[in-house]
């Protein structure tokens, strides 16, 4: 079920699959334990086609009239701001490749990540066809980055004639530039097309990103390889590299962030600038 948290969070959700921020609320995907809570979507009470639509919600992001878009993998489904669901884009039943310039509803998706912008518009990665979707307002989808061939090639040009890799990390700033991995870098695409590389990490896999308002650019890694432990990076607008949080060994609350242990796989900034982590069964902030 979805879960809507009015409060600061500070312990445990036994299955947080995804986590985002929508109008200064934290809203987190997994059944509740502790502290006051309300069901957003899905639950006991929900129906059962919505909480079959909601069951394992594994990506999610919010747009900026108060909806909520979450995907299970194939598809994506839009909650309304008054609570209705409908299903927004893909097919859900099946893996696969369809045609640009048709209905969004109509395509076939192989998702791995979500993320919409301030004009309305909802960006889709297709990690195995190396590309990036876009679904616009009116529910037309297009490719706007991958030419679905493998390799991070193309920067200077337009992101449509460019090569990239698996994509599963995405997130967009106020400007509404986007931003999202090609293999261990992060790349940029600009509001009239054209993509260029932004961010190279040295070691490891880029696992999460997000924007804040000032338009840096979080970069949460993993530099094991290996899912054990995580970096977050904030990279200014310049290209300048901070390290933000984690590389410490404890899991204690109340402590700086840069001596924090993180093992975390989604984050959230809010309006603030708080940054929340999805990390095992915890939120942190």
């Amino acid at each position: 079920a979805w879960i809507r948290c009015s409060q600061k969070i500070q312990s445990r959700f036994p299955a947080l699959l995804s986590i985002a921020i929508s109008g200064g609320v934290l809203l987190a995907q997994g059944p509740p334990v502790r502290y006051t809570m309300s069901y957003y979507a899905g639950g006991q009470s929900a129906a059962p086609s919505d909480t079959a639509a909601l069951s394992g919600a594994y990506y999610t992001t919010t747009g900026s009239k108060g909806e909520i878009y979450v995907s299970p993998g194939n598809c994506v489904f839009r909650i309304a701001a008054d609570g209705s669901i409908s299903r927004y884009a893909g097919i859900c039943t099946q893996n696969g490749k369809s045609d640009d310039g048709g209905p969004a509803t109509e395509a076939s998706l192989w998702l791995s990540g979500i993320a919409t912008d301030p004009a309305g518009n909802l960006y889709i990665l297709e990690w195995g066809y190396y590309r990036i979707r876009k679904v616009t307002p009116d529910g037309i989808i297009s490719t706007i980055a991958g030419t679905g061939v493998n390799g991070c090639t193309g920067d200077g040009g337009l992101a449509v004639n460019a090569g990239f890799g698996k994509v599963y990390a995405i997130a967009t700033d106020t400007k509404g530039t986007i931003y999202a991995n090609c293999d261990n870098s992060v790349r940029k695409i600009s509001p009239d097309g054209k993509i260029t590389t932004f961010y190279v990490l040295n070691s490891g896999y880029i696992t999460a990103l997000a924007c804040d308002q000032a338009g840096n650019v979080y970069v949460m890694a993993d530099p094991s390889g290996e899912s054990t432990f995580g970096i977050i990076h904030r990279v200014s607008p310049n290209g300048k590299d901070v390290v933000f949080g984690g590389g410490g060994y404890s899991h204690d609350d109340g402590i700086p962030a840069l001596q924090s242990w993180i093992a975390a796989s989604r984050m959230a900034i809010d309006a603030s600038g708080n940054v929340y982590m999805v990390d095992g069964g915890d939120i942190h902030t």
